[in-house]
């Protein structure tokens, strides 16, 4: 962010399941935003709005309070409380090298002393590099310290390669031969407090085991969640 830059950020706070908040600068002057999305990539998503709606004409405060109102599109980060108190983060949408890395970090801020487990998915459309990408990935997910990761496709082995290579302890890297068996795991070991990732590229079709999860355990209603959170 370049110190002549029309919009920034300062003041960032994680707000845990509630999302982030942080200031948005526009023109010199400061305006709280509260985002009812999680990860701190999406305060970048918000700079970029931001500067676009500004060059279009809108006014800082439109701006501020269509930010604070942005609510996450189902399978992009949205989070979902589930019945038993454990957190669902349902971003199956797709997957890339970069939207897995910035799930897993905001997995790592969001867990604080609970458990986490993650469900994931292969990431298509790497080529020759797909080996090496999903190999990156286990090494980070070996530095969050999850309870369990299901991994599922081609490219499984890869990541679970780098996960040792990390010092992720074999019993916790499990591969995903059936939703019910992964399900029924999650419905044993979930805890209040507890969290679990589901992401995966389209083609996997991990949107259904994340629904599958919330049909299994169930998801709080809308009014539930917010009192919740």
């Amino acid at each position: 962010m370049s110190a002549g830059a029309d919009v920034g950020v300062n003041d960032i706070r994680r707000n845990g399941a509630r999302g982030v908040s942080f200031h948005l600068l526009m023109n010199g002057q400061a305006h709280k935003v509260d985002m009812k999305v999680a990860g701190l990539h999406n305060i970048y998503n918000a700079m970029a709005a931001a500067a676009a709606a500004l060059a279009c004409g809108a006014g800082a405060e439109s701006i501020r309070r269509g930010l604070s109102m942005f609510q996450p599109v189902g399978g992009r980060m949205e989070i979902l409380r589930l019945q038993n108190g454990a957190y669902l983060i349902n971003d199956a949408y797709n997957a890339n090298p970069a939207s897995v890395r910035e799930a897993l970090l905001t997995l790592r801020d969001l867990m604080n002393s609970h458990d986490a487990f993650v469900l994931l998915g292969d990431m298509l459309e790497l080529g020759d590099a797909a080996p090496e990408m999903h190999r990156k990935i286990g090494l980070l997910l070996a530095t969050i310290g999850v309870a369990a990761v299901f991994l599922q496709g081609d490219f499984a082995q890869a990541t679970a390669e780098g996960a040792r290579e990390g010092g992720l302890a074999a019993e916790r890297i499990l591969f995903l031969q059936d939703d019910e068996e992964a399900v029924a795991f999650l419905k044993r070991k979930l805890r209040k407090g507890d969290w679990i990732l589901v992401k995966g590229s389209r083609r996997m079709k991990m949107d259904r085991l994340a629904a599958r999860l919330g049909e299994a355990i169930g998801v709080e209603k809308a009014e539930d969640q917010e009192a919740a959170l």
